[in-house]
């Protein structure tokens, strides 16, 4: 007998077309009660079908998809629908992103002015974003009913979805050919990805492998701050990066807290993240940095002046080694340079949407040290990442 797929087993994997096809069956189907303390592993898929079935082991985590009206313990008498609306809401945004809605604690530190998570247009059309948000809504009263919910949902099923809009997140897993009737539309896309990275690779930016490339791809992100909790969770899940926190600051060069400057918010999320796992140097905790022999994966922000050039004595290092440096704004004008006993030590290199990726002219022998150096040509303080793949080989 094969095994039952639940929502839980292909979380992040779905494409829109299904997700309007969950919120259509569910919502039709919706009898009060039924999807009361549900959580993903209570979705069951059938083909193109959803059902809810739930557990009897009463193991499921269940408040993560509970509204924030659950968790008053003066409510007035509560909407049963419209709580039910708001699971419903939390299981769609569950099976776009694979992530739990607000860092999964459900409704229970929700507030009239918690900042509802966007869907970005890189996930689904804005139709269906805009709608799981307005499921999401902390007044009972700003969520849609449940026939509404079905209604719009069938509309958007009848409208054409461009193939391109699937919903997955980073390193994809194989269901084999039980779920191949489930997203036929999404192999293509798939093949090309794969032939695409097949081939040979020349530049500083293909040398980077993959953790790098992740690495990277989030700083990006978190050039929106909407993108933060997408972010945060990718990051807790990644156990390949540590902080690069033995960098001695430059103090000619970085900003203070004078000094205006935005910020992608990459030491506030890893330094949060590291201090659950173990400490970080300056917080008391064990030593945790790019010197630490368990992690090959390293990265800071720093903040530089506007019109200012900051340098780094990196230590530590061992074998090839690939440095990235991500500007806060794409556009930004800067250069990166990295010198060895006062020689250029750049190998390969290349500047691509605000970030210079770049490889070393040779392998770091032991005990050996570079330097790196930013020089933020803007006339404005801006924001950096350094990101270093420490081969030690």
């Amino acid at each position: 007998m094969e095994k039952e797929i639940t929502l839980k087993d292909i979380a992040g994997y779905v494409t829109e077309k299904h997700v309007c096809q969950m919120i259509v069956c569910l919502a039709r189907n919706w009898t009060q009660g039924q999807l009361k303390e549900v959580s993903p592993a209570d979705v069951l898929i059938d083909g193109h079908s959803f059902r809810v079935v739930k557990a009897t082991s009463g193991k499921n985590d269940t408040s993560a998809f509970m509204p924030p009206e659950s968790f008053l313990n003066n409510s007035p008498s509560q909407d049963a629908e419209a709580g039910e609306v708001w699971t419903l809401g939390a299981l769609a945004y569950y099976s776009m992103l694979g992530l739990d809605v607000f860092e999964g604690k459900g409704g229970a530190t929700q507030t009239e002015q918690t900042p509802i998570p966007l869907v970005s247009s890189r996930h689904c059309q804005s139709a269906l974003g805009a709608l799981v948000r307005r499921c999401l809504s902390y007044l009972p009263a700003d969520r849609p009913t449940m026939n509404e919910l079905c209604e719009v949902a069938q509309e958007l099923l009848e409208k054409p979805i461009p193939s391109s809009r699937r919903l997955t997140t980073k390193g994809g897993r194989s269901y084999g050919a039980s779920l191949l009737s489930f997203w036929p539309e999404e192999m293509l896309p798939m093949v090309f990805l794969f032939v695409m990275f097949a081939l040979p690779l020349g530049t500083a930016a293909q040398q980077l492998d993959q953790e790098m490339l992740e690495l990277v791809k989030r700083c990006k992100a978190l050039r929106s701050a909407n993108n933060k909790t997408l972010v945060m969770h990718e990051f807790e899940r990644d156990t390949q990066w540590t902080l690069m926190d033995e960098l001695k600051i430059d103090r000619a060069g970085e900003c203070t807290v004078n000094d205006p400057v935005e910020s992608f918010s990459v030491n506030d999320i890893c330094y949060r993240i590291a201090k659950n796992k173990g400490g970080v140097t300056n917080m008391g905790g064990r030593f945790r940095s790019g010197l630490d022999p368990r992690f090959h994966y390293s990265l800071i922000e720093v903040a530089v002046k506007k019109r200012t050039t900051v340098r780094y004595e990196i230590k530590g290092r061992l074998g090839e080694q690939r440095i990235a440096v991500a500007a806060f704004h794409p556009s930004a004008a800067f250069v990166v340079g990295i010198t060895k006993d006062g020689q250029d030590f750049v190998g390969l290199s290349e500047k691509k949407d605000g970030v210079v990726c770049l490889s070393l002219k040779e392998k770091v022998k032991k005990g050996e040290t570079f330097t790196l150096s930013i020089t933020n040509q803007s006339e404005k303080n801006m924001p950096f990442v350094i990101i270093n793949h420490n081969s030690r080989k």
